[in-house]
């Protein structure tokens, strides 16, 4: 027949106490287990000081080159106008709406690690 003691004990004296009044009604030693938290080692635990930034960059290069690249080719087709499409226009559709994609990708990429690196991961974790 399996047997089960639970025992909550206050302190370490006490779980020794009830662990050798175990032994002594027949308990072997490798039927005992004993769990308390270890206090003195509590303090020392930390989070890891990672931030968001990484994901931040990749959606940040992503949106920003998509949007660039759509505001460049609309701005080459005469949708749209802004003070610099006619260096655009000159350029041609291809290379216009390629750097439109650079200049997007990488105010997306600054903007993207600035708002991710405010972010702490594990905050973002708990939320």
């Amino acid at each position: 027949m399996n047997q089960a003691v639970v025992c909550i004990a206050p302190n370490v004296a006490e779980a020794e106490k009830e662990v050798n009044h175990l032994r002594a009604v027949g308990f072997k030693n490798d039927d005992i287990s004993v769990l308390w938290p270890d206090v003195a080692g509590a303090q020392e635990l930390g989070y890891e000081q990672h931030t968001r930034a990484p994901a931040g960059i990749a959606w940040g290069v992503t949106a920003g080159g998509i949007l660039g690249g759509i505001q460049a080719y609309l701005a080459v087709n005469g949708i749209i106008t802004c003070p610099w499409s006619n260096d655009l226009i000159n350029a041609g559709p291809v290379i216009s709406t390629l750097s439109g994609i650079a200049v997007g990708g990488m105010l997306g990429y600054l903007l993207g690690w600035s708002i991710g690196s405010a972010f702490p991961l594990y905050e973002a974790m708990k939320y």
